[in-house]
């Protein structure tokens, strides 16, 4: 079990992960037509139709902005300080971390948990 937790990229977590349930659901559908359940195929199909919908959405509002995070870090690391720092505004861990690259007294958390920010040093 490494490969999800450390080798997949996100956006395939995702995909395995929203993928299962959809494979769930057209299961049931599956099985409703096996039976000659009718109103169980149609419901299996029409649920997992809109949850593939609903996935997709899902899967990127969560994926793109840690993509672009460790993109952004990247780019940081390897010494581009003139790009952008999107997401400030985000109140999740991709907010906190985006905007403390902008932070003078930015040190690393443990772990991706709510933390008091320092006071900014005074200027005499």
């Amino acid at each position: 079990m490494r490969w999800p937790k450390a080798v997949a990229p996100i956006r395939q977590k995702m995909l395995v992960a929203f993928g299962s349930l959809i494979g769930l659901m057209l299961l049931t559908s599956l099985i409703g037509l096996v039976r000659g359940d009718w109103i169980m195929a149609a419901t299996g199909a029409v649920t997992a139709a809109i949850g593939t919908i609903l996935g997709l959405k899902f899967r990127r509002s969560i994926c793109d902005p840690y993509v672009n995070t460790v993109v952004c870090m990247e780019a940081l690391a390897a010494g581009d300080l003139t790009g952008p720092i999107a997401c400030t505004a985000y109140q999740d861990c991709v907010g906190r971390m985006r905007a403390s690259l902008e932070s003078p007294t930015w040190s690393p958390p443990s772990r991706c948990a709510p933390r008091k920010r320092p006071a900014a040093p005074a200027n005499n």
